[in-house]
């Protein structure tokens, strides 16, 4: 297991612009826009174009940024072009955006592979093998918390209870809304799963050992509320990338998913692992077949998977 050194700048910047559009399969104008607009700001690497099923009828095309600093981002964000293309947006436009500035020590990125793939593309890889594979190791791997010894010093919601979702109405509204004030300590994750290279070994393995498990987790995960602690999520993937199986759900049929979560805070995200067992089933069995003396240990393909926390 590999993890990013931290960026040198006291802090990073990730956003999200989500653009809604009727075609499933054709890029909508405004997206074909916003991908021209950061193209001679960004490294390839540094975007990564996804789909999201939904809201209702509608797919949404998701536009994730990497900025090394906060200088980087704000001089794209206030430069002439952009400024003019957000000004002119009309009020049902459909576009959103999530602008997420962190500070470098309370995050992490972790992955089996050490590419350049996610926040990968923000510095160099360090093996992690000492903090991996045990419940509370992504707290050892944040500098923030990698000390902490007690419940204060890992970063725990201020929230007494669980916050109530808003149900979606199904209109258009028009307009434009800014949301600025939000709890602290709130945990936002990206994981990202690729099986692109999987070998015929794997394949056989996958579908013997993991492939239910793995659909049942991310079921678990698209279905659960703000009572557990899960306030957010979108299940992404890369219609570019083919499929590795045909099955339901779609989304998690192809070869190259991504999924961002917002949770309440750390201890959600864990307990809700803790809890799920089919959850449990596949890291147990994942750890087993890959690990040292394991039936897939040293695979050349290995799927490939990384995750964030912020």
């Amino acid at each position: 297991m590999y993890a990013l050194t931290p960026p040198k700048p006291p802090s990073i910047v990730y956003t999200i612009f989500g653009i809604q559009q009727h075609a499933k399969d054709t890029p909508s104008p405004l997206s074909t826009q916003l991908t021209a607009l950061l193209t001679p700001h960004l490294p390839p690497e540094n975007t990564t174009t996804l789909t999201h099923p939904g809201p209702g009828p509608l797919t949404t095309t998701i536009q994730l940024t990497y900025w090394p600093s906060t200088a980087d981002y704000e001089r794209w964000w206030h430069s002439d072009p952009v400024t003019t293309f957000w000004d002119a947006l009309p009020d049902d436009a459909g576009i959103y955006r999530e602008t997420i500035t962190v500070a470098s020590d309370r995050t992490q990125h972790s992955t089996n592979k050490p590419l350049n793939i996610g926040m990968g593309c923000l510095g160099s890889y360090t093996s992690v093998l000492d903090k991996s594979g045990y419940w509370g190791c992504y707290y050892h791997r944040i500098p923030a918390t990698a000390s902490a010894t007690g419940p204060e010093g890992r970063l725990p919601s201020p929230l007494k209870g669980a916050p109530k979702k808003t149900e979606a109405t199904g209109g258009i509204r028009q307009g434009r809304v800014r949301l600025t004030r939000f709890p602290e300590n709130l945990c936002f994750v990206v994981e990202g799963q690729d099986h692109s290279d999987l070998t015929t070994a794997e394949r056989e393995t996958w579908f013997e050992k993991f492939d239910a498990p793995a659909t049942g987790w991310l079921s678990e995960l698209q279905s659960a509320g703000s009572e557990k602690g899960l306030l957010d999520k979108r299940m992404c993937y890369d219609p570019r990338s083919g499929k590795f199986r045909d099955a339901e759900p779609e989304a998690f049929s192809f070869n190259r998913k991504v999924q961002l979560f917002y949770f309440q805070d750390m201890e959600g995200m864990e307990r809700m692992g803790r809890m799920s067992k089919v959850h449990v089933l596949l890291r147990k069995e994942f750890l087993k077949s890959y690990g040292p003396g394991g039936e897939l240990a040293g695979a050349r393909g290995f799927i490939c998977g990384w995750r964030r926390v912020f």
